[in-house]
């Protein structure tokens, strides 16, 4: 016989019953590249969708691409290309109008900087006159673009 005070276990535990777990909610922005797209129809991010940013993207990539035969001034024209669009894009999410104003204004300082060096290289004869003609369509239009959201 037991002793005294002990306890038999005469029944065996079941488990609770148990509930499905809710299917888990994704939280916004989870996974910064997941949904990104690179096409010009399916972009991640709202201020991707607007009129100056593709124009600015246009011109980050013709600029990056042109076929100025003077490397210095390829490099700068390049930089300052690129220099438009990261800075578009890092003004039009800010919530304060002056940071905003900011990075617009250093965009569109850009914008002129790539229009001077393209009709430089093209004054050289360094570049294309078409294409020089073409980029420079690109600078004017976005230049005239984020002068209007400065505004």
């Amino acid at each position: 016989p037991p002793g005294a005070g002990s306890v038999t276990a005469s029944r065996a535990i079941t488990p609770a019953p148990t509930r499905p777990a809710p299917p888990r909610r994704r939280r916004r922005g989870a996974c910064a590249t997941e949904g990104m797209k690179t096409t010009a129809n399916a972009v991640g991010l709202s201020f991707m969708r607007l009129d100056v940013y593709r124009v600015a993207r246009e011109l980050a990539v013709r600029g990056g691409r042109a076929a100025i035969a003077d490397a210095e001034v390829r490099a700068q024209a390049h930089r300052a290309a690129t220099s438009v669009l990261l800075n578009l894009s890092e003004g039009l999410p800010m919530a304060t109008p002056g940071a905003r104003r900011r990075h617009l204004t250093v965009a569109r300082g850009s914008a002129h900087e790539v229009a001077a060096a393209i009709d430089l290289a093209s004054a050289l004869g360094r570049l294309d006159e078409s294409e020089a003609a073409a980029i420079l369509v690109l600078c004017d239009r976005v230049s005239a673009m984020l002068w209007r959201l400065m505004r």
